[in-house]
């Protein structure tokens, strides 16, 4: 009688021991694994975006050296400019005024050491 019970719908209910509190543990479980892995990727991407940020101390020269070897500034330009920038240097642009105002800062400067040496 006992091998009888043991079918599709013996003991172990129709599921096959799937029973719906069991489910619902395993949904969560699934959920919590997969919100681990999410916050691993974001802690990855925040990690990856702190390390290029600190590597961006000297951005202004950066785009100087740029300018110069696509040709854009002259080898004087580039030097006196170059002094410039780190005679004065030039801190981080203010949120508020962007990249814009970081530009529009950087070329008042170089004005500013130009007249300064004519």
């Amino acid at each position: 009688m006992e091998g009888q019970m043991s079918g599709m719908h013996g003991m172990d209910g129709p599921m096959g021991g799937w029973g719906v509190f069991e489910m619902i543990g395993s949904f969560i479980g699934l959920m919590f694994l997969m919100g681990l892995l999410t916050l691993i990727v974001l802690g990855a991407f925040w990690f990856l975006s702190v390390r290029q940020g600190a590597g961006r101390t000297n951005s202004a020269e950066n785009i100087l050296r740029e300018r110069f070897a696509r040709g854009e500034v002259s080898a004087e330009e580039y030097e006196k400019s170059l002094e410039v920038l780190r005679e004065n240097p030039i801190s981080e642009p203010p949120s508020h005024t962007g990249y814009e105002g970081y530009v529009r800062e950087a070329m008042r400067r170089l004005k500013f050491g130009r007249s300064a040496d004519s």
